[in-house]
């Protein structure tokens, strides 16, 4: 039996992709093994949405083709496939187009995404790569958006959206491979159009045997009361949402080429917590880019604080070749953009504690997603992680006594 293990940087559709190789490599007979294992072919997935994801890519790939043959989808390998093809040992370069021919690898790769539409990549629940209890489902792909820095558009290609009865048919398909929990992720999430949001979230929140449902980032244009009236009504959906936010300055955000300002970012923020009043809010932050003053990362700090947000994934803006940003005057200086982000992190941790806080006392539902030497590991319904010493099995929910929490971290103890 052939051997093929696999490596998938970035994000959660990366993941989602690679699940989807490994069960079809299966269907044909392969084993698939552990990434240090001798293999006879090596698949790596690639990112490249920052200059160190890119780096890594390289280094990764460089890595496997020490050991043996290597396959190469995803980013990275769309944006410099001549770079990726002089690495020794690599015997398929393929971008974010015919994915599916990495496990033929009969076809010849497509690098243009002129006339492609989504492609048919389903899950089966044969392998758990990504977790036990916890499933993705693709629902599209590629950025309608032309943000000044980004060059994810350039990698991924225009918006193609999954139908909707596709989606349907694979959430069911995985509830019946144990999933309970089902987050629907893409590349943009918010461009999806194969139906309206809300009707996506009420027609996924009637599958039978769906316990928890959640949806991957979101940019605050989409929310409206229509979707927020689908999250409430819906008995399955999670109270937690992460935004795009990118900054809380408006100047800023016009040069990001961001599609609101701050007014109207804060008020999409008020009417979540109108209607979903209960709902824990996390964001994507940029600190540093190119013009940003002191008074103006001060300005994103204090949004952030002022909204409670319970984490923030906040990171110094990368410059990415080839994006208006990187030819932008006024570059930040690389060690302000690193001081801005520490500060911001202080700041929100400090919101997060409190936030926390408020937790010991109460009793939450939580999803075991692994069990180490009696140490229960799973989240809340609002995503926040949580341990508790026991026998549960991954899948299992298991109602918790909050007692304390250290690191971000929640502690409980058994009900």
């Amino acid at each position: 039996m052939k051997k093929v293990a696999f490596y998938t940087l970035g994000c959660r559709v990366n993941q989602y992709e690679t699940n989807a190789f490994a069960e079809e490599f299966m269907r044909q007979g392969w084993q698939v093994c552990d990434f240090e294992d001798e293999c006879d072919l090596y698949v790596i997935n690639t990112c490249a949405v920052t200059g160190e994801s890119a780096r890594k890519s390289g280094q990764i790939i460089r890595r496997a083709a020490r050991k043996g043959k290597v396959a190469v989808v995803g980013c990275y390998s769309q944006l410099e496939p001549e770079k990726v093809s002089a690495i020794p040992n690599v015997i398929r370069v393929g971008g974010n187009i015919n994915k599916q021919a990495v496990v033929t690898g009969l076809e010849e790769a497509v690098f243009s995404f002129e006339g492609c539409g989504y492609e048919a990549l389903s899950l089966q629940g044969k392998t758990d790569l990504f977790s036990s209890c916890r499933a993705y489902v693709k629902i599209q792909d590629g950025c309608p958006n032309r943000c000044s820095y980004c060059i994810i558009p350039t990698v991924r290609g225009p918006v193609r959206s999954r139908g909707l009865v596709d989606i349907i048919n694979e959430c069911k398909t995985l509830v019946s491979a144990g999933y309970s929990e089902i987050v629907l992720t893409g590349i943009e999430v918010s461009a999806y159009d194969g139906a309206p949001l809300s009707e996506l979230v009420r027609a996924v929140s009637e599958v039978d045997g769906i316990r928890r449902l959640r949806l991957g980032s979101l940019t605050p244009t989409c929310i409206d009361r229509p979707l927020l009236e689908a999250m409430r009504d819906s008995k399955v959906f999670c109270p937690h949402l992460h935004l795009s936010v990118q900054s809380g300055c408006t100047r800023i955000l016009n040069l990001m080429r961001r599609k609101y300002n701050k007014e109207q970012l804060q008020q999409r923020i008020d009417l979540i917590r109108e209607i979903l009043p209960d709902t824990m809010l996390s964001a994507d932050i940029i600190t540093g880019f190119p013009t940003e003053t002191e008074e103006e990362a001060k300005e994103t700090l204090e949004f952030c604080v002022r909204n409670g947000f319970m984490h923030v994934h906040s990171f110094p803006y990368s410059p990415r070749p080839g994006t208006e940003a990187a030819a932008m005057k006024g570059q930040v200086d690389k060690s302000i953009r690193n001081r801005r982000n520490e500060a911001l992190i202080s700041a929100t941790d400090g919101v997060r504690e409190g936030l926390l806080d408020m937790r010991i006392g109460t009793k939450q539902e939580i999803l075991t997603e692994k069990s180490v030497s009696g140490v229960c590991v799973g989240h809340t319904k609002d995503f926040i992680e949580c341990t508790f010493e026991g026998d549960s099995k991954a899948g299992e929910y298991v109602l918790v006594n909050i007692i304390s929490h250290q690191k971000g971290v929640l502690k409980g103890e058994r009900v």
